[in-house]
């Protein structure tokens, strides 16, 4: 019979607390082959050992974001985005380039890789997140990036200028 959906292990952890409880954490990502569509998943489950038997006892699961489709963007432009960015309230802003990849790390936050949407937009992607955030990198008059605006849901969280 024709399998519908494939299901990949990302990771998986089994906790045992004493001698009758134990927490199972897995992340999963389940592949519909006929719509082409994926869901990734990061579960919680509960075992409680009762009169000699693992009985489950609470399962949650959260579906995760899955990563965004980017547009190719010339590699002189992901450089000129590449540095260190003095946002408000003390936090800093730091982008690395990763081969062709743009990597960003904020105070306070995960660290994520930036997606791009266009040449000046980026989705800030970390797949173990479910808040979509926005970076957007404003050039000067001669292209090179001044400023970083920190975007969540569309508003702007935070606005900071190149420093390094």
């Amino acid at each position: 019979m024709f399998q519908r959906t494939e299901t990949q292990v990302k990771e998986e952890q089994l906790r045992v607390y004493g001698d009758d409880t134990a927490v199972w954490t897995s992340r999963i990502v389940m592949r519909n082959k006929v719509e082409g569509s994926e869901n990734n998943l990061q579960s919680t489950n509960v075992y409680v050992k009762s009169k000699g038997r693992w009985q489950w006892v609470a399962g949650q699961s959260t579906r995760l974001p899955t990563r965004p489709p980017s547009v190719a963007i010339q590699p002189v432009l992901l450089k000129s985005n590449v540095g260190q960015y003095e946002m408000a309230g003390g936090r800093t802003l730091r982008v690395i380039l990763e081969g062709d990849t743009l990597r960003a790390q904020m105070t306070g936050y995960r660290p994520a890789e930036l997606v791009a949407k266009s040449e000046t937009e980026f989705v800030w992607f970390n797949p173990e997140m479910n808040v979509y955030s926005e970076v957007v990198f404003l050039p000067d008059a001669s292209s090179q990036t001044t400023y970083a605006i920190f975007r969540r849901e569309g508003v702007e969280i935070w606005r900071g200028k190149k420093v390094k």
